[in-house]
């Protein structure tokens, strides 16, 4: 996936250009209608004379909209210049935890095959992926109770199942107990601590969770009421 960030690092590399530029002539106009303004007696110059159709006639402000169109398609087009099959030779070369799960959540929009995302389910379960593993408590789920967040607020919510992809499905079920091969994301502001066994009094890991960033459910186990899932994360 390095050559497609690559691509589109640099295409919104040259947009910001644009933009940059963009603002420097809009500056110099502002500037140059004060002036106009401050001095229309001496300059003898009617207001209507410089106004937005003005600008709008100008080349440069038509190569700046031309620009706009043009990083649209570069983008749209490198979306979907890769074919199914390239697209997970990409991943799996990548090995890594984080290109799993991007390839199963498919945030590219390119099909998918299920072969495929069983070998992706696979791999990335797999401690030689790259990536980080850990314990990490989620909630709580008495013997006769249902599953409730933690008393100091929700830390995940699921954001994939297998099979739940069409439009609103997962929302039914985000808030809900995780499953194993479920990936979810941190909803908490704040890195989150990972322990090598389910339970607190384990040896916590080095690296912790990052806020905002997804973890794949290889494992979910209870330590009495307590929820605890085993991820993959990055």
């Amino acid at each position: 996936m390095k050559r497609i960030d690559d691509k589109i690092k640099e295409i919104e590399k040259k947009d910001k250009r644009y933009q940059w530029a963009y603002y420097i002539i809009v500056a110099m106009l502002v500037g140059f209608l004060y002036y106009v303004s401050t001095t229309r007696k001496q300059m003898d110059l009617q207001a209507d004379q410089i106004d937005v159709l003005t600008i709008k006639a100008t080349e440069t402000y038509k190569d700046l909209k031309k620009s706009d169109s043009i990083n649209k398609k570069l983008y749209d087009d490198l979306k979907n210049s890769l074919q199914p099959e390239q697209y997970w030779n990409h991943i799996e070369k990548a090995n890594s935890v984080e290109d799993y799960i991007e390839y199963l959540t498919n945030i590219w929009g390119i099909k998918r095959d299920s072969l495929d995302m069983n070998s992706a389910i696979s791999n990335i379960k797999n401690s030689s992926s790259i990536g980080e593993s850990g314990w990490l408590y989620v909630g709580n789920e008495t013997e006769n109770g249902p599953y409730v967040q933690p008393t100091k607020g929700q830390i995940a919510k699921i954001i994939w199942r297998r099979g739940l992809e069409k439009v609103g499905q997962i929302a039914s079920i985000e808030d809900t107990k995780p499953k194993e091969n479920d990936i979810i994301k941190m909803v908490k502001s704040t890195n989150r601590i990972t322990y090598r066994r389910a339970n607190f009094n384990s040896t916590k890991n080095k690296e912790g969770w990052r806020p905002s960033s997804k973890a794949f459910v290889s494992e979910v186990k209870k330590n009495d009421a307590e929820v605890w899932v085993k991820i993959r994360y990055y």
